[in-house]
C-alpha cells in the first residue's frame, strides 16, 4: 500500500511539475510580447508628446518622469505586500493528515506505517513553522 501510494503521488507531482512549466512558459512569452507592446508604446508616447511640445528632450523628460512615478508606485505596494504576514497551513496539512491517519486506524496498518505517516506530517508541520 506505501508503495502503491508513493507511485501515485510521484505520478501526480510529475504531471503538476510539468504543467506549472508549460505555464510558466507561456507567462515568460506573455511577458516578452508585453514588455514589446510597452515599448512601441512609450515610443508612441515620446513621438507625440514632441509633435506638441516641439522640444525632444521635453518630451523624453515627461515620459522619465511618468515611467519613474509608475515605478516608485511599484515599489511601494511591495513593501506593502512584503510587510503582510502569510497564512497558516497548519489547517491544510492537518486537512491532508487526517484522512490517511483514520484509514491507517481503520485497518489496522502496521504500526511502523502509521508511524511512517505522522513522521512525514509532522516533519511537513515543523518544516512549514520554521520557513516562517
Amino acid at each position: 500500500m506505501l508503495k502503491a501510494l508513493t507511485l501515485l503521488a510521484a505520478g501526480e507531482m510529475g504531471g503538476a511539475v510539468k504543467r506549472r512549466i508549460n505555464a510558466a512558459v507561456f507567462y515568460a512569452a506573455a511577458g516578452v510580447f508585453g514588455l514589446i507592446a510597452l515599448v512601441f508604446g512609450l515610443k508612441a508616447l515620446h513621438v507625440w508628446l514632441t509633435g506638441i511640445y516641439a522640444s525632444d528632450i521635453i518630451a523624453s523628460l515627461i515620459v522619465a518622469g511618468g515611467l519613474l512615478a509608475v515605478a516608485l508606485v511599484l515599489a511601494f505596494v511591495g513593501t506593502m505586500q512584503k510587510n503582510r504576514t502569510a497564512p497558516s497551513s497548519l489547517g491544510s496539512v492537518a486537512a491532508v493528515a487526517a484522512p490517511i491517519m483514520a484509514t491507517a486506524a481503520a485497518k489496522r496498518m502496521n504500526l511502523g506505517v502509521v508511524a511512517l505517516i505522522g513522521a512525514i506530517v509532522g516533519g511537513a508541520v515543523l518544516g512549514r513553522r520554521i520557513a516562517k
